[in-house]
């Protein structure tokens, strides 16, 4: 459920937030139902984010305690939500799809995990170990080994082939 954040308050979806947005533009400025109505959008703005951080420190806290050592992929979440509107010269494409892309990135709260995963895996005395991401070819870039080496070492059979590449314990896909 991307993008979706269940809570209390009865706002459960990305749709409701719209729907308001929608009411205040539609309000005649500096009356009071378009203030009560900015109101109601702040709140629903409010409990979404608290919802966020409700969930990634739960999410953290569990990985924390149960795990001394956790893997995780080193996204670029800055390059992966860059905007794709182009300039006057090239027009962008796909921006719509790029835009909706980019929200669901910063819905998730990728940064906001891995720093307090970071900072709780300390506490608790364990060690978080940040992986390059994969290369566009599908290789895995490790640590400390040349490119060359990567290609050089290429397994015969499909089976070593599994064995030897590095796979993470958590993937983004199946916390949230």
């Amino acid at each position: 459920m991307t993008g979706f954040f269940s809570f209390g308050g009865g706002i459960t979806s990305r749709g409701e937030l719209k729907r308001y947005q929608r009411r205040v533009a539609r309000k005649v400025k500096f009356s009071q139902n378009r203030k009560k109505t900015k109101a109601k959008v702040t709140q629903i703005h409010i409990d979404l984010g608290n919802a966020r951080k409700d969930y990634l420190h739960k999410a953290s806290h569990a990985i924390s305690q149960n795990h001394a050592i956790v893997c995780i992929e080193d996204l670029q979440i800055r390059n992966m939500s860059k905007s794709s509107k182009g300039n006057a010269e090239t027009h962008g494409k796909q921006v719509k799809q790029k835009s909706g892309l980019n929200r669901a990135i910063l819905d998730q709260g990728w940064g906001e995990f891995r720093r307090q995963l970071d900072d709780k895996l300390a506490w608790h005395g364990g060690d978080l170990i940040a992986v390059p991401p994969t290369t566009p070819a599908g290789r895995v870039r490790r640590v400390g080994i040349s490119q060359k080496t990567t290609a050089a070492a290429k397994p015969s059979s499909p089976a070593s082939h599994v064995a030897t590449r590095t796979t993470p314990m958590w993937s983004a896909r199946s916390m949230f």
